[in-house]
């Protein structure tokens, strides 16, 4: 039975561990976060590039659940090939393993002092970077003093009879060990914060190093569900690479577990192969807390090194287990944007910016449709062109909730004017949209009041749609990939369509004078025109952004 002072020293200890992990991860993701978009912009095709960012954003953050979560949403707005997250997936797996080993130095006697000297400097420090330095240090030292009161509270568990028989069960029944392993990560999410655990049980000696690893492998593959949560709802590519997660440590633990039916000297060949690499003897206690670390590092390691060359088929396999592509358009909900990103301002607007463009692809492929019935009456349909602009208004609401949501996320400079100018932006895409629907309204009151136009008219007006349409294509050209010869391109034909406008409304005078139309054509062609006219003002301004990144201030 378990005393229950015991039972509060442990959920005590264990809960100054978690938000002492979650404090040094959410300082480090302060401090790195705006080099993180740069970092994962500079990944080539190379995958041992794509498996040491991973690593390395993963060592840094000191969250393979934060990584891989990031990896699903880059994956889930574009921002990443499904073959690139999958090399960062691997990485991560292995940059988790940093957490068990600095949990191996048991530098708990200094826990306190980094606790203090974090605290006081998140407190006092003037400049913000110094303050997340302060509260990562805070957040290391709150993790070993957790990992401290955890210890202490299990040392009754060695001598505690239903223990040791749970204990004896697990030893002689490695599957059901690597169970329960998976189990309680499902439960606290974190696999940093189990192996943490599994630690301090062998350090009091209430579990053996035999014990310890297959739990350790168990912790593997319930870190996986993470990466499950977060694909829920995303596109088919994020999907996939959380099941390319999940695949890769249910494979791994599958391959190590083959190691328990070969033994050396009694003992299984990898927990023998461990001790010998290890210092200390393993069998009397000595150094568990770093031979229980080497297993995890080494069962990702050599994880990687199996299945690197083979990224080709798994990304294969993932696809035939989430067959189908991605619709075109997903309703109102956005595609790309995600919150959990909100405190990393440089990857958050890289997403708005995404959904943006995503929503630019809506509103332009509007206007040829809201055109469609003055050419073809059975073509002519209010209905989708309104369900359309609906679509782009509520993308409108989530980006700008989304945008404003950044403001306290402490932007640079640079970042402040991106936020700004992506703020007006998603504004004129929406009038985009909108004019859009003024056409289509348009040629319904033609074609309800049988209104005919001449051959000239409608030509011009496909001579200007097409002139729009191709200004939308290269200022958002322009926009996506930073180029200025393309912004030129389309400042041209924004002067040419404003040009098109004066001279069209001119020979329509002309033809309304000739009777070549009636009046009633006269004014809903000149109204049609305007509104083409408005549209390319609002698409030229993803062009003049590019020139001029003050546009809006």
């Amino acid at each position: 039975m378990v005393p229950y002072q015991t039972a509060f020293t442990a959920l005590g200890g264990l809960a100054m561990f978690l938000y002492g992990m979650s404090a040094l991860s959410t300082g480090l993701q302060k401090i790195a976060g705006k080099k993180l978009k740069e970092i994962l912009a500079a990944l080539t095709k190379n995958r041992l590039i794509g498996v040491a960012v991973g690593a390395g954003i993963t060592g840094i953050m000191q969250s393979s659940s934060a990584v891989t979560v990031m990896a699903v949403g880059f994956v889930n707005a574009g921002l990443l090939s499904l073959k690139r997250g999958v090399s960062i997936i691997l990485g991560a797996n292995i940059g988790t393993t940093i957490t068990a080993q600095l949990i191996a130095f048991n530098i708990t006697k200094y826990a306190l002092l980094f606790v203090g000297v974090g605290g006081l400097l998140n407190l006092f420090a003037r400049k913000k970077n110094w303050q997340w330095i302060g509260f990562s240090i805070f957040g290391f030292g709150l993790l070993f003093s957790g990992l401290n009161i955890m210890t202490d509270a299990f040392t009754f568990l060695k001598s505690d009879p239903a223990f040791h028989s749970l204990f004896v069960f697990f030893s002689g029944n490695p599957l059901l060990a690597v169970l329960g392993g998976c189990l309680l990560t499902f439960i606290l999410q974190s696999s940093s914060a189990t192996i943490g655990i599994t630690q301090a049980l062998a350090l009091v000696g209430a579990i053996d190093f035999s014990t310890a690893v297959p739990l350790v492998f168990g912790e593997n593959i319930g870190t996986t569900i993470t990466a499950q949560l977060a694909s829920l709802g995303a596109s088919r590519n994020a999907k996939r690479l959380a099941w390319s997660h999940t695949m890769f440590n249910v494979l791994g633990t599958i391959i190590f577990m083959t190691s328990f039916l070969v033994r050396y000297e009694g003992v299984p060949i990898y927990i023998w192969f461990i001790d010998v690499i290890t210092p200390g003897a393993v069998f009397s206690g000595e150094n568990i807390s770093r031979h229980i670390a080497n297993a995890h590092s080494l069962f990702n390691i050599i994880n990687v090194l199996i299945f690197l060359p083979l990224l080709n088929l798994l990304v294969k396999i993932v696809t035939w287990l989430v067959p189908g592509k991605d619709e075109e358009i997903i309703g109102s909900e956005p595609k790309f944007i995600d919150k959990r990103f909100a405190n990393i301002p440089s990857i958050a607007l890289a997403q708005a910016e995404k959904e943006i463009l995503h929503m630019m692809s809506i509103a332009r492929s509007m206007v040829p449709l809201s055109l469609q019935g003055l050419f073809d009456p059975n073509k002519h349909d209010v209905a989708r062109v309104q369900n359309m602009e609906k679509v782009t208004d509520d993308l409108q609401s989530e980006v700008i909730e989304f945008l404003v949501s950044l403001e306290s996320s402490g932007l640079s400079h640079n970042e402040a004017v991106h936020h700004n100018c992506l703020l007006h932006l998603v504004n004129d895409v929406e009038k985009i949209a909108d004019y859009a629907l003024n056409i289509v309204y348009l040629v319904d009151n033609s074609l309800s009041n049988n209104v005919k136009y001449s051959t000239s008219a409608l030509d011009e007006i496909r001579i200007m749609t097409s002139d729009v349409d191709m200004e939308c294509d290269l200022s958002v050209k322009a926009f996506a990939g930073n180029n200025m010869h393309l912004a030129d391109d389309a400042f041209q034909v924004e002067g040419r369509i404003d040009q098109e406008k004066d001279d069209f409304r001119k020979n329509h005078l002309e033809r309304l004078k000739s009777k070549e139309c009636n009046l009633n054509a006269a004014a809903i062609f000149n109204d049609i025109v305007n509104n083409l006219e408005r549209i390319s003002d609002h698409a030229v301004k993803f062009a003049k952004w590019r020139e001029n990144p003050y546009l809006y201030q």
